[in-house]
């Protein structure tokens, strides 16, 4: 009991002092809440030289990669001895962090891989390479087989329409910059990625004499192909638009499902997605020389497997992703070792958490060995496997989709259903010890966004049982649309103003709208417990200034204190769907007549909306 009570006194001390160092009292909470509550954090905050950003959660982050670290570094137990998903995290872990191992395996052995398997890649091959050995369904097939969606989508996917059984999905691929917008001009991004080619091309032939071409030519079909690729909020746009048919149309589909000796029938439900990128691009590969498009699937490939590459492979990449991520620093291999295993294998890592639960079949079909980048190999192929077997399977409710071991928490429209794994359960976001408000603060106002995206723009698509249906009325419907607008002016006006680049409120809709829900939901909840528990919640020392309910809203708004450099910044605004960390606290807590009158704030003042957006 002592000890106990010991720990609860460091541990509300630290809080404390946690708090009271991040807050700047210099600025009035009513006029820029996120630099009241966060701005001595900024101020004092360093990133650092191998990351792009620093935030609130970045203690949260390290101590579970050091208890990851120190759990996949350990030798197998009695007790372990016989599980091999935790045995094959261990090996997989010991191939990553073994770097005279990885210096010493040859790529030989890849690049007899890409000859023998992919048909060679034209560009180390210069004039010698055969076109006539080129066959574009072999060479997407052996893409599928190694889980690679360059141009072409296909994978097993939840029927929206039936949500207890599986369905083809057929969709857009992935760029290697990621947007289309970041192909439309000249850049040094665009630069640095035709260096990345180009250098590694260098360092893996002597022969050259077609190098400068085929570069060129990669990137300007890429950039081809980024013309008519949909932005992330074209994609969300357009979900309703996915169109429903049968196999009629393609015996790639087939083939792919015939890996995992699954015979496709004619009635057989694919869901296709991007119709017309998918129409555009295949009439595109047809203008290109067969040494162009497979150049370009075999650099997709590189950039999916250069991670497990010797060190003087990866460090061709280098300067691209300073360019893209503004690190200037490598990762310490043990922590880029301990997240890539982590986020592989993060049900064999359950048993941390949670040790009546993990997944002993995860990963569990290969026995991996010493070399870092067969097993890399072998991982893509069993993770498109895995996922083309679940085509004639029902969707099991009870499967956790995402791992105990993750920083985070999501909503799935499929199965209508929350998830908040263990590894975000600490401080700041929660902590038995603390008192109720900072909990409810902290992941209180998380899964109130988390259920709030049940009934977003996609989430009120969805029915109770996770089909996407038709179950509001025309004039809820309208009500809806004319109140996300308002959310959507909001944000939109939001500017990031060391790149003056404004938010794109229609991309972030639906995460603003979870803010915005979360924040009340929470609010409301901890008010309705403090009537019940009147007096039970104590103050903080130093902090007896401050009510419970702004305490309540200092913690929110500190969980989400970062500090990001810019480059990372413009492509975050760029594709992702969340808003800016600073924008999420000041939109969420300007549109809450509670937040006004909790800091004795008036409408009006920057903190304060006069036409508060409000939803739910």
């Amino acid at each position: 009991m002592f000890r106990m009570t010991k720990y609860v006194a460091i541990l509300i001390s630290s809080t404390a002092n946690s708090l009271l160092q991040s807050i700047d009292e210099t600025v009035n909470p009513c006029d820029n809440f996120y630099q009241f509550a966060c701005g001595t954090w900024i101020k004092n905050a360093r990133i650092p030289d191998d990351d792009s950003v620093i935030s609130a959660l970045s203690g949260a982050n390290k101590q579970l990669n050091d208890l990851l670290m120190d759990f996949l570094s350990l030798s197998s137990t009695n007790e372990t001895n016989e599980l091999n998903s935790i045995i094959n995290a261990r090996r997989l872990y010991k191939s990553c962090v073994n770097q005279e191992t990885i210096e010493a395996d040859s790529v030989d052995f890849l690049l007899s891989l890409i000859n023998n398997e992919f048909g060679g890649w034209p560009i180390l091959q210069g004039p010698i390479w055969n076109n006539s050995t080129f066959n574009l369904s072999n060479l997407l097939l052996k893409m599928a087989e190694y889980n690679l969606n360059s141009i072409y989508v296909v994978m097993t996917t939840v029927d929206d329409k039936n949500s207890s059984m599986h369905a083809i999905g057929v969709g857009q691929g992935t760029l290697g910059l990621g947007e289309r917008q970041l192909y439309e001009s000249e850049s040094a991004l665009t630069n640095s990625y035709r260096q990345w080619i180009q250098d590694l091309a260098l360092i893996l032939t002597n022969v050259t004499s077609m190098i400068d071409n085929d570069v060129t030519s990669i990137f300007e079909f890429e950039k081809k192909i980024a013309e008519y690729s949909l932005t992330t909020a074209e994609q969300i746009a357009h979900q309703k638009d996915n169109i429903r048919t049968t196999i009629d149309f393609s015996n790639y589909i087939r083939r792919v499902y015939e890996l995992v000796n699954v015979t496709l029938n004619d009635t057989d439900l694919v869901i296709v997605g991007e119709i017309e990128y998918l129409r555009n691009v295949s009439k595109l590969i047809t203008q290109y020389s067969s040494r162009t498009v497979r150049n370009y699937f075999i650099w997709s490939f590189m950039m999916k497997i250069i991670d497990y590459m010797p060190k003087r492979y990866r460090a061709t990449k280098q300067q691209f992703t300073q360019i893209l991520e503004g690190a200037v620093a490598e990762v310490p291999r043990s922590l880029t070792c301990s997240s890539n295993v982590n986020s592989l294998m993060g049900f064999a890592l359950s048993r941390l958490y949670v040790p009546k639960y993990f997944d002993e079949k995860a990963r569990n079909e290969y026995k991996f060995n010493s070399s870092y980048i067969r097993n890399g190999l072998t991982i893509a192929k069993l993770t498109a496997r895995s996922n083309f077997r679940l085509v004639r399977q029902f969707v099991d409710r009870q499967v956790w989709v995402m791992p105990p071991t993750r920083l985070e928490a999501a909503y799935n429209p499929f199965y209508n259903s929350i998830l908040v794994p263990a590894a975000i359960l600490q401080a700041p976001t929660f902590d038995k010890d603390l008192p109720k408000y900072l909990n409810y603060g902290g992941i209180g106002t998380i899964i109130g966004h988390e259920i709030t995206h049940g009934f977003d723009t996609i989430g009120r698509q969805f029915d109770r049982n996770g089909n996407q249906v038709s179950w509001w009325t025309n004039q809820t419907i309208a009500a809806f649309d004319k109140q996300n607008e308002c959310f959507i002016q909001q944000y939109s006006n939001y500017t990031v103003l060391s790149l003056n680049r404004q938010v794109d409120g229609a991309l972030t809709i639906s995460e603003n709208l979870a803010d915005n829900g979360g924040l009340k939901e929470a609010f409301f909840a901890y008010r309705k417990w403090a009537q019940e528990n009147p007096n039970a919640d104590k103050k903080l020392p130093g902090l007896n200034k401050y009510s419970r309910e702004q305490l309540l809203f200092i913690n929110y708004g500190q969980i989400w204190c970062a500090k990001i450099r810019d480059s990372f910044m413009s492509n975050f605004i760029l594709a992702d769907v969340h808003s800016p960390p600073q924008f999420r606290v000041i939109g969420s807590t300007s549109n809450f007549v509670e937040f006004d009158r909790a800091f004795g704030c008036k409408p009006g003042q920057l903190n304060s909306r006069v036409n508060k957006c409000i939803l739910w």
